[in-house]
């Protein structure tokens, strides 16, 4: 819980999706109290924020400007595969070739320290497997994530762009991957 110099709380998180929370207001004793004000603020979610919304990747060099802000982890502590299961992010998806790719992200925030990851999976968003995931971290920077990885022709790879502080305030990224020999 966060104060501020009026005695106002604040409290900043990121919801898991699907999952029910409950709020408790509270002081030292009932009439401490007093009145209170209770304002919810959501940040909209990028359009592929789940991986059902999964952006499909078609044609090669491929690149994606977005912006992280509002994303929602994709994982709980008990079922992440790879990376941090705290971080909000946003998917993506191609079909292999057999060819290698090569994958760069680039992410900005100027306030903070901040995490940025990139992981690989392979399978649908029914049922997969994590392959490969790169993370960076700064303060106030640029993070640029980037690894190559091998395919295997006609199986489905997923995606997930993520960051830290997704809650508070923007996070541009730009996803750049490419085909290589």
């Amino acid at each position: 819980c966060e104060e501020d110099a009026e005695s106002n709380a604040a409290i900043k998180f990121v919801p898991m999706n699907g999952k029910d929370y409950k709020l408790l207001l509270t002081g030292n004793s009932f009439s401490a109290v007093g009145e209170f004000d209770l304002t919810f603020v959501q940040n909209e979610p990028p359009e592929n924020d789940s991986c059902d919304e999964a952006i499909m990747m078609t044609t090669f060099p491929f690149t994606y400007n977005g912006d992280l802000k509002g994303a929602t982890p994709d994982f709980d502590a008990d079922n992440v595969q790879c990376g941090d299961s705290a971080l909000g992010g946003a998917w993506f998806s191609f079909l292999g070739t057999g060819k290698g790719y090569s994958f760069e992200l680039k992410t900005v925030n100027t306030n903070r320290y901040f995490r940025s990851e990139i992981s690989l999976f392979q399978g649908s968003c029914s049922g997969f497997e994590c392959t490969k995931n790169e993370g960076g971290s700064g303060a106030n920077a640029v993070v640029n994530v980037e690894y190559n990885a091998a395919t295997m022709a006609g199986v489905q790879y997923l995606v997930l762009v993520s960051s830290s502080q997704v809650d508070e305030e923007e996070i541009p990224y730009q996803l750049t991957v490419t085909e290589i020999a």
